[in-house]
């Protein structure tokens, strides 16, 4: 529902809000997630401010490197390997060179890249998160709506 088109904004498309899945950097092994609006003029780098907020913590959900923010101010709940166990992540609709990641417009659309080479997600999206055992647990992203839920 946040319609991110400006008329005088070439790449108004990457402001629109990602879910992104990436690999600890460092020495830190692990998992984590962001959720951001690329504001800062379509660069895919985004900074702190240009992720969400934690609705349980009001913390940004944002991290560079996997460790605990000394200020205080990141979300733990990102980080899916040390607070939830989750070792390896299938995104079915993924073409990018990362783990994955899905783009949300505001009228209910989903992509799998942004930029110059815009992929719309035409079937469900399935996101398969899985332990140290291989179980897993299935998310579902619609592709016509954005509805997302669990299988």
């Amino acid at each position: 529902m946040d319609n991110k088109f400006k008329i005088d904004d070439e790449e108004w498309e990457r402001k629109r809000w990602t879910l992104k899945f990436l690999n600890c950097s460092g020495k830190n092994n692990g998992l984590y997630y962001i959720v951001y609006s690329d504001t800062n003029g379509g660069t895919a780098h985004y900074k702190k401010t240009d992720t969400l907020k934690d609705p349980l913590n009001n913390k940004y959900l944002y991290s560079n490197a996997c460790t605990d923010d000394v200020l205080n101010d990141k979300s733990k709940n990102i980080l899916l390997t040390k607070e939830y166990d989750i070792n390896k992540i299938d995104v079915s609709c993924n073409t990018t060179s990362t783990i994955g990641q899905i783009s949300f417009g505001f009228d209910g659309k989903i992509y799998s890249q942004l930029g110059t080479n815009i992929k719309e997600i035409e079937n469900q999206c399935i996101i398969k998160l899985f332990d140290e055992k291989n179980n897993y647990k299935e998310i579902a992203v619609e592709s016509k709506t954005g509805y997302i839920h669990q299988i």
